[in-house]
């Protein structure tokens, strides 16, 4: 990968940090709710239905969709634990200003941000990637 995809990635993944975040919340109760629906159905995971195979087919197809939300939580879970390693590595200041610009971004951030920090935009944008710049070796562990 060079250095853009890098950027390109980490932009993304402190996008999609709040809602990965809520994911890690949100996965565990579909799956238990997917569960009850599947044993309230008079499916059992340790018995075989003998019935049609349609009803096989949507027993396969309901134990399929389980486990792909299981996998999707360890890997959101694992993604969210690394961005948060990568954001407690870079310095206080970088990590407020990273929450500001790219996690928790409003409309016209970057004019308040300059405004409460007696600057103008093009410094917020410098020193906004000045941060992602450090986040990104934390993260990737590859600098420019």
């Amino acid at each position: 990968m060079t250095y853009n995809d890098y950027k390109q990635q980490a932009i993304k993944d402190l996008s999609d940090y709040n809602y990965l975040k809520s994911s890690i919340i949100t996965l565990p109760k579909r799956i238990e709710l997917l569960q009850n629906t599947f044993s309230q159905g008079g499916y059992s995971l340790q018995t075989k239905v003998m019935s049609s195979t349609t009803t096989d087919e949507k027993m396969i197809k309901h134990i399929s969709q389980i486990e792909q939300l299981e996998k999707t939580l360890k890997y959101n879970t694992l993604k969210v634990s690394c961005i948060e390693d990568a954001l407690s590595a870079i310095p206080e200041k970088d990590k407020n200003l990273i929450m500001s610009f790219y996690i928790n971004r409003q409309r016209n951030s970057v004019s308040t941000l300059a405004r409460n920090s007696f600057t103008d935009r093009s410094c917020i944008y410098r020193r906004a990637q000045k941060s992602l710049e450090k986040y990104i070796f934390a993260f990737f562990g590859t600098d420019r």
